[in-house]
């Protein structure tokens, strides 16, 4: 409680007191002043203090009067433990599906996939059937991501789908359906990675784990210059999205939960 509220609450209580005693003075006696009537009268200052935030907490029972203020009920949520002050990331599983022939796009666009897998080196990846996908799944609202994977199956990188395949599609420079596919077979990491700055590559050295601090994740996003991240698990295997805008609800969800239990 601050000094200025202290001395009011102190003036008030003060004046009433003052005017019981000389109540009791005046009638010689015969009106006698109670605690219960001392508490009565202390009931407006009480009140003042809870309604002003003062006073966030009075609690009468057995074992006397509790009285918590505003700065004790913020100094009580900030000392309890993290684990008990953070919920987890608020990670968004992704459907995703690996490409395949070309016979089982009509499945993939039924099924509502969010982001289709492509291995590094694994061989294989035809330019005209990768058109294809890129093609109908685009065409789906779920359809947002391009996962690559390194051989052993930890992520290498996450792409943005609906700019890939514009990007792609416009066969611009070195950005064609015939380069992208040649990247993957032949396991060019550090020339794929630089394709994909056009296109919202985000590394996997910039994903996130599961029990990332929020905060953190956030920093990481603004020095991205990213609204999403790839999230992992400990075998760097790629798990799901954490979106800037879920993270930030969570916080104040958070923030609020606190005030209100405190």
């Amino acid at each position: 409680m601050d000094s200025g509220a202290l001395l009011v609450a102190g003036f008030f209580g003060l004046l009433l007191l003052t005017g019981l005693v000389a109540l009791r003075t005046v009638s010689a006696g015969r009106i006698e002043v109670k605690l219960t009537d001392a508490a009565i009268a202390a009931i407006p200052i009480l009140l003042w203090l809870l309604g002003s935030g003062q006073v966030t907490k009075l609690v009468v029972g057995a074992e006397g009067i509790t009285v918590e203020t505003t700065r004790m009920a913020i100094l009580e949520a900030a000392d309890r433990p993290i684990e008990n002050q953070v919920a987890p990331l608020p990670v968004a599983p992704v459907t995703i599906a690996a490409k395949g022939s070309i016979f089982e796009i009509p499945a993939l666009v039924a099924s509502g996939i969010a982001a289709l897998e492509f291995q590094l080196g694994m061989g294989g990846y035809a330019p005209d059937v990768i058109r294809e996908y890129f093609a109908a799944l685009t065409m789906t609202p779920a359809f947002r991501y391009v996962v690559i994977t390194n051989r052993d199956g930890s992520l290498f990188g996450i792409m943005d789908a609906h700019r890939l395949a514009a990007g792609l599609g416009s066969g611009s420079g070195r950005a064609s359906w015939n380069s992208f596919a040649d990247l993957l077979n032949r396991n060019d990491p550090k020339a794929l990675a630089e394709l994909g700055k056009n296109y919202g590559f985000v590394a996997a050295e910039s994903a996130v784990g599961q029990m990332a601090d929020k905060r953190m994740v956030l920093e990481q996003m603004e020095a991205s210059n990213a609204d999403w991240l790839p999230v992992v698990d400990n075998a760097k295997k790629f798990v799901g999205i954490v979106d800037r805008s879920r993270v930030v609800a969570s916080l104040i969800l958070e923030v609020d939960t606190r005030l209100r239990n405190s």
